[in-house]
């Protein structure tokens, strides 16, 4: 998943900022879907 040059200390960090983007992502994704939902 991780390209190989990437170093071994920035794959944690790079892993926690795509998953934190991932949470963001689905919880607008859920957010909007809900106001939809409302009208």
């Amino acid at each position: 998943m991780h390209p190989r040059w990437l170093k071994e200390e920035n794959r944690d960090l790079l892993n926690k900022d795509f998953v934190n983007i991932n949470i963001r992502t689905y919880i607008r994704g859920v957010l909007w879907d809900y106001d939809e939902f409302r009208r």
